[in-house]
This record gives structure tokens, sequence and C-alpha cells, in this order.
């Protein structure tokens, strides 16, 4: 078995220091942890018969979660046991990596595989031109580890836990370790598909409309050339008072939808948007018009 100390996830910020970090949260990144290794180890039958387990020793002083893989299978495979702990945690390290790499936008494959040792590899390309070279499967399981991956850095939050390192094993010795910083967080969270439940080509009725306060999350062009509701926006902050369905939204002035729709194609983080919201029998808005949308850390764009 390896060193468990070289195997961890850290989080650090304010919360940390206050001893206020969200008990719940932090429980369910451990739930993605090991929804991650049960995917993982799955999909080779001589793991399987190791009966793995995944142990996780917390330090709540530091919010640092300590992990480490024993087996549970009598007279149990130590190099077995071996393989999978050093191909666990180098493999969420690499999902990780990949995630922060690619921003939160497609990869695109770039030339043909090459194969060294017995590993192939490939070279993917970034929303800026950047390339890389990352194992195949790795890039082959990027889907397969969405939802555990989201939980894992859930925790972060702006100004409350600002940063999570993720560390793990390289050849023995402590790798480098992952940083994922609060502003990254939109890389790792699982992209949800625009559910349209409204009536696309209703009227917006102001006389059932409220000033919304500035919201920040995530806006998708939908159908941005066909509707009067080119838009959907997934609240990402306050989300137990927003929830997190997207909401149809219009525009009170159409002659920004293309800005706003190159803005959609160009800008991988979150907007914040401003106008007016109806709200629904919950108490939720289920249609906003938008007078403004500001890129999350410009608050001047398209004023």
């Amino acid at each position: 078995m390896t060193n468990g100390d070289h195997n961890f996830i850290k989080y650090e910020g304010p919360a940390v220091a206050d001893h206020a970090m969200d008990a719940q949260k932090l429980a369910r990144s451990i739930l993605g942890l090991d929804g991650a290794f049960k995917k993982f180890y799955s999909k080779e039958k001589k793991w399987v018969e190791l009966k793995p387990v995944l142990r996780i020793k917390t330090n709540p002083s530091s919010y640092e979660i300590a992990a480490i893989i024993a087996a549970l299978a009598y007279a149990a495979d130590k190099v077995g046991l071996t393989e999978l702990t050093k191909g666990f945690f180098s493999e969420m390290g690499k999902q990780l990596a990949i995630r922060k790499f690619a921003q939160g936008k497609e990869l695109k494959k770039e030339g043909q595989p090459v194969i060294e040792g017995s590993k192939m590899y490939i070279t993917v390309v970034n929303v800026n031109g950047d390339k890389n070279r990352v194992e195949a499967g790795t890039f082959n399981r990027f889907k397969e580890f969405n939802k555990d991956v989201a939980l894992i850095v859930e925790p972060i939050e702006p100004e409350q836990i600002n940063r999570m390192r993720y560390g793990y094993e390289v050849s023995g010795q402590k790798g480098e370790d992952i940083v994922i910083e609060a502003d990254e967080k939109e890389f790792f969270v699982e992209e949800e598909t625009p559910i349209i439940e409204e009536d696309l080509e209703e009227d917006f009725d102001d006389t059932l409309a409220e000033e919304i306060s500035p919201i920040k999350g995530k806006l998708v062009a939908y159908q941005a050339l066909a509707t009067k509701y080119p838009f959907q926006f997934q609240p990402r902050e306050k989300q137990d008072v927003y929830g997190k369905r997207f909401i149809s939204c219009i525009l009170a002035d159409e002659s920004k939808r293309d800005d706003y729709i190159e803005l959609m194609k160009s800008y991988v983080g979150n907007v914040v948007i401003y106008g007016l919201g109806i709200k629904d029998e919950s108490g939720r808005y289920r249609k906003i018009k938008i007078t403004r949308v500001d890129k999350d850390e410009h608050p001047s764009l398209f004023q």
C-alpha cells in the first residue's frame, strides 16, 4: 500500500480558519471521491476481486481529507492493491487537470493518437488554442466522472473556501498539487441541459414583474435566433432562493442579442444579469427580462 499521506484533498480559505465550513458539502465531496473510486475499480476484474474500499481520514481543524485504499478480500494481492491505489489517485489528478485545462469548454482532438510504452496519448486543444497531450483513457472517461468531480469541488465558494488542493503520489513520491481556485470552480461543475417548461412565444407581462437583484450564474443561448426568449439562465449563487433550474430569458433591448450570443461563445466564466423577473407559485423566478449582462469580473461590460 502506498503512503496515504500523499493522497489528499485540502480546502483553504477564511471559513477553514473560522471552522465554519459547510459540513454537508464536505460530506458530499467525500461521497464524490468514493463514487469515482467505485467506477474506477469496477472496470477491472482483478481489482473487483480485491473487494477494495476507500478509507477516509478527515482533519476538522484543516478540512483535509486523506484517503487510502484497503482490500477486504482474504489473502489479497498486495501488488494489485498498490497498482489500484496508484492508478486511482493518479487518474483523479488527471481528471482534475484536464478539466482545468478545458476551462469548462469542449476540447478538440488534433492529429493521430501516439503509443508510448503501453499507453496511448492524444493531443487536445482548448478554447484558447492551447495544446496538451493526455492519455486517451483519461480523455475517454471525462464524462464518466463529471458528477463525482463536481461533488469534490462543491465546497469551494468565493470569500469562504477560495481554494482546493489535490495531492497524489507519483512514482512513490509526493507529486505536484493540483490547485483549483474559486474562480475556476465553473470548469468543474457539471452542466445541466436546459429544460424548457415555458411557452417561448408568450409575452413578458411587465405588470407581473419585479426588479431582480443582480444574479450571478451561467447564461446559455438556447434557440437564440428562433424565439422571444433566446437565452436560458442558471443561477450559480443562492440556489436555495433561486433554484438550480434554467430560467427562460427575454431581452429588454433586442439590439443586444448578437452581442450576448458572441459573449456566450467566447467567455467561459459566470455572468451577472440585471432586469425584471416573474415568479412562479413557489416564489422562484420562471421568466426574466434582461436589461444588462456583465462578465463577473468586469461589471461595466455592456452597460
